[in-house]
């Protein structure tokens, strides 16, 4: 929408047809998405659309919910913590969240407004915009980029691997030991959750 702002919107695979279905917020804030398991509903960022006309540390926010099939979307959680990239678990019950600052978390799906359990993930990476993440799809983890403990601000500045960040507490441990300088960009199970893709380079 423009350059500021990012919208919702459906793509049919089949025919490559696309439909509008709900406004998110401004791209700074990289408002995100998730469809719930059962392919009916979509979870999504939302950034109060007055934030043109607020301070960035005033902009409110939260979480919507709206039908896949579109419609008005309701509000699941509101307030003033942001969260870029949300992502519902293959289960259903939990929501893995980031915050502003970085820190991952996991919310209840059957209580949105409860307060998240964050995790240590201090090895990923200090840019926002890679701490991209995805569950494990069994449930039980959160599969998140990690770079080398006391690793510098810049993505490039050591390897990066896939860390499994159980959610019930118990030890963190890397799904992959490159030591080849690259950085993970993204990656993806796949449906069957046997196989994993990334992409990987050198900026």
């Amino acid at each position: 929408n423009g350059r500021e702002e990012i919208c919702l919107w459906r793509m049919e695979l089949a025919t490559g047809a696309v439909k509008p279905m709900a406004y998110a917020g401004p791209w700074f804030w990289f408002p995100g998405f998730s469809v719930t398991p059962d392919s009916k509903s979509v979870i999504y960022t939302f950034v109060d659309p007055n934030w043109k006309n607020l301070p960035q540390d005033k902009q409110t926010g939260g979480l919507r919910k709206i039908s896949i099939d579109g419609g008005e979307p309701t509000d699941v959680r509101t307030g003033d913590e942001k969260f870029p990239m949300p992502q519902v678990s293959p289960d259903g019950k939990l929501l893995g969240v980031i915050n502003a600052w970085g820190q991952i978390g996991i919310i209840p799906m059957n209580d949105l407004n409860a307060a998240p359990k964050y995790f240590d993930t201090s090895t990923a990476p200090p840019d926002l915009t890679q701490r991209y993440f995805r569950w494990a799809p069994d449930s039980r983890a959160i599969i998140y980029i990690a770079m080398p403990p006391g690793n510098g601000a810049e993505l490039s500045s050591g390897t990066a691997n896939l860390r499994r960040l159980p959610v019930d507490g118990s030890t963190p441990t890397n799904l992959t030991s490159f030591n080849d300088g690259q950085s993970i960009y993204s990656f993806a199970y796949s449906a069957d959750g046997k196989k994993l893709a990334m992409a990987r380079g050198v900026t």
